[in-house]
């Protein structure tokens, strides 16, 4: 199967990119890009390609994609219902090159280290749901607090590894 290479459409002044996504379907080709991405499968069921990983999704599934880890979410056929998914894009060094290497957030490390090979969040769903539904109608400013507030969160949760090979290599179309 083919990785295309795939550009999130953000506007140039955003740091954070947050997506609410409601349809028949998700982006169904197997793809990557620069950012990180922190998903909640918050409708719908399917199958995903997570790097080297091949496992299923259910609603209140939670992932995290490192940059340029190819995946895709594909919707089962039987499934009726619409899908949904929020999803927050960023760059490690979004907030600049040095940022997260500051000693208050070496309890990030995991996150940014883990995210490489994607994981699927499995403690403190709850809590992780709530701040990724409620980004979209935030400041920008009371994004970026929530973001902080979800990488903790994250950092803190029970993760499963996803995929077994780190693939650092960009596809071209």
């Amino acid at each position: 199967m083919k990785v295309l290479p795939f550009t999130i459409p953000k506007p140039a002044n955003v740091t954070l990119y947050v997506e609410q996504y409601k349809g028949d379907g998700f982006y169904e080709k197997l793809h990557q890009h620069n950012e990180i991405q922190i998903s909640l499968v918050s409708a719908g069921e399917g199958t995903y390609i997570i790097g080297d990983c091949v496992g299923e999704f259910l609603a209140n599934d939670i992932f995290v994609i490192g940059e340029n880890l190819p995946h895709v979410f594909k919707r089962d056929g039987f499934c009726e219902e619409v899908c949904e998914m929020h999803t927050v894009f960023f760059s490690k060094s979004a907030f600049g090159e040095h940022f997260f290497d500051l000693p208050e957030f070496e309890h990030f490390q995991g996150f940014f280290d883990n995210s490489d090979l994607g994981y699927e969040v499995i403690s403190k769903k709850e809590d992780i749901s709530d701040i990724l539904k409620s980004l979209k109608f935030l400041s920008k400013y009371e994004q970026f607090l929530a973001f902080i507030q979800l990488l903790n969160l994250i950092s803190g949760s029970d993760k499963r590894k996803l995929s077994s090979l780190i693939n650092l290599k960009k596809y071209a179309g």
